[in-house]
């Protein structure tokens, strides 16, 4: 669809075209984009691709709705829509469900709310029939941009995301810490090497990668049997999805997987991103064996890993979303998440009332543990 847009004194011509499969075409548009626009490595093209193959088709049978926007034959935005059934009904989702934290367009660098508003008012009616829009996770700014798609949307604030701002010294860093909390750190770190050789180590090859993966997998499964919470894991695609996440790296997305570990014994695994100059926490774990129950094991692998991004240069270490309190010990800034929830027609009214009882639910911590009781 080809419209006109009068924008001041210059006629402009927009084109919108969706896209319903990860094809040559799409990815010249998308790859090319991605050094012009604001994103996260959640809405790169291999990320998406990866994660529709992995998840996406298999478990919840996404139609994918990728709509690409350009102004003047030039690419200014990119939304990786799907739409998926649910209750008899079709929902119009960001791509990347549960295994993405953050959610938002691709929006050129030099965006103005004015433009992202006339693309968002001509792509709204080439989005094919929906019942209901769940958009969740989305965030207030897109990288070092803000998500102009909250402006032309009601949403409500359904959660924080925190960071640590880095400077280029751990030294620095270390200035806004605990003291104590680093004297304890140091402590057991002694403790340990008096045990054995204590490494930090990050996976060299796709065998290794593999073998670390397991083992992050088992002391998550482990983990969430202490905790009650929901087993990811049990989903056979989700364990595939982590499980080849090495593919990735393949591809050129700087998954990034290392482990805290005592004469080859493993007390400790993250997997994460490094993507430009900044590093995202996703997936901490920690051997839970009796033995180690004096050591702070995530927190010990963590001060690694910051270690390591400053040395790096890496500016910013997200943590995603999540309040943990923990979180707050090593951020000095928040961002808040925000998620919009409309119905489109009655067919959608079941739909729309689950997904408004599951907020509901989400948003109270004694109320979702007997849930999770409950359901499992």
């Amino acid at each position: 669809m080809i419209s006109l847009q009068q924008r001041g004194y210059k006629l402009l011509t927009m084109q919108i075209k969706l896209f319903t499969e990860f094809n040559d075409d799409l990815k010249s548009h998308w790859t090319s984009f991605e050094n012009e626009c604001y994103l996260y490595p959640f809405q790169s093209f291999e990320w998406q691709r990866y994660w529709y193959e992995k998840v996406g088709k298999p478990k919840y049978n996404f139609s994918l709705c990728i709509i690409v926007c350009r102004v003047d034959y030039k690419v200014r935005a990119i939304f990786p829509f799907g739409i998926r059934e649910f209750s008899c009904a079709k929902v119009l989702e960001f791509l990347g469900s549960d295994e993405v934290d953050y959610n938002s367009p691709l929006i050129a660098t030099n965006m103005s709310s004015n433009e992202f508003g006339d693309i968002w008012t001509d792509l709204s009616k080439e989005i094919p029939r929906h019942d209901i829009v769940h958009f969740r996770n989305l965030t207030k700014f897109v990288d070092k941009g803000e998500n102009y798609l909250l402006n032309y949307i009601t949403s409500k604030v359904t959660g924080k995301s925190f960071s640590a701002l880095l400077p280029g010294s751990f030294a620095d860093y270390s200035k806004s810490l605990s003291k104590s909390m680093l004297k304890d750190n140091r402590r057991m770190i002694r403790r340990l090497k008096e045990k054995g050789n204590l490494e930090f180590q990050i996976s060299r090859n796709e065998n290794e990668f593999k073998e670390i993966v397991d083992k992050l997998i088992f002391q998550k499964e482990q983990r969430y049997k202490q905790t009650g919470a929901r087993n990811i894991f049990l989903d056979n695609s989700v364990r595939k999805f982590y499980q080849k996440m090495y593919l990735l790296i393949k591809r050129g997305i700087n998954i990034h997987l290392s482990t805290l570990s005592l004469d080859g014994e493993i007390l400790a695994t993250h997997l994460g991103i490094h993507y430009k100059d900044q590093f995202y926490y996703l997936m901490p774990t920690f051997n839970d064996h009796q033995k180690w129950e004096k050591f702070s094991l995530g927190r010990l692998h963590l001060e690694q890993l910051i270690h390591w991004a400053i040395e790096n240069k890496i500016k910013r270490f997200d943590f995603t979303i999540g309040a943990e309190s923990y979180k707050k010990i090593w951020c000095n800034d928040e961002m808040s998440i925000y998620s919009h929830l409309k119905l489109k027609s009655l067919r959608g009214l079941v739909g729309f009332t689950y997904f408004n009882l599951f907020e509901f639910i989400r948003s109270r911590k004694v109320l979702k543990r007997i849930v999770l009781k409950f359901i499992k």
